[in-house]
C-alpha cells in the first residue's frame, strides 16, 4: 500500500488550483528523470541514436501514461508507429547540440 505524504494546507490549495495545462507541467517537471527515461527505454525499442534523442527531446512524457500516471510503452510504440521517425528540424536539432555538446 502506497502511503501518501501529507501535504502542507497551503501546497494543497496551490495544487488543487492548477489548470490541467498547468497541472501536465507540474507532473511532467515532478516525475521529468523517471518519465523520460521510461519513455526512451520504450522508443529505443523502434527508434536509435539521434531519431530516439530527438522523439524523447520532442515529447510530452504525460501524453504516453497508463491510469497510474506511469509510462505505457504501447502507447510510446503506436506514436512511433503512426507517426514515423521524428521530424526532420528535431532529427536536425539533436545533431546541433550533440555537436556542442561535443565540442564542449
Amino acid at each position: 500500500m502506497t502511503v501518501i505524504p501529507q501535504i502542507p494546507p497551503d501546497v494543497e490549495a496551490q495544487l488543487a488550483g492548477l489548470s490541467a495545462a498547468e497541472w501536465s507541467v507540474f507532473v511532467a517537471k515532478v516525475r521529468a528523470p523517471d518519465a523520460t527515461e521510461a519513455l526512451r527505454a520504450a522508443a529505443a525499442q523502434l527508434l536509435s541514436g539521434i531519431a530516439l534523442e530527438a522523439f524523447v527531446a520532442g515529447a510530452d512524457p504525460s501524453k504516453f501514461t497508463d491510469t497510474n500516471g506511469q509510462i505505457d510503452p504501447e502507447k510510446v510504440l503506436a506514436n512511433i508507429r503512426a507517426y514515423g521517425r521524428p521530424p526532420a528540424f528535431l532529427v536536425e536539432m539533436c545533431n546541433r547540440l550533440e555537436k556542442e555538446r561535443l565540442r564542449g
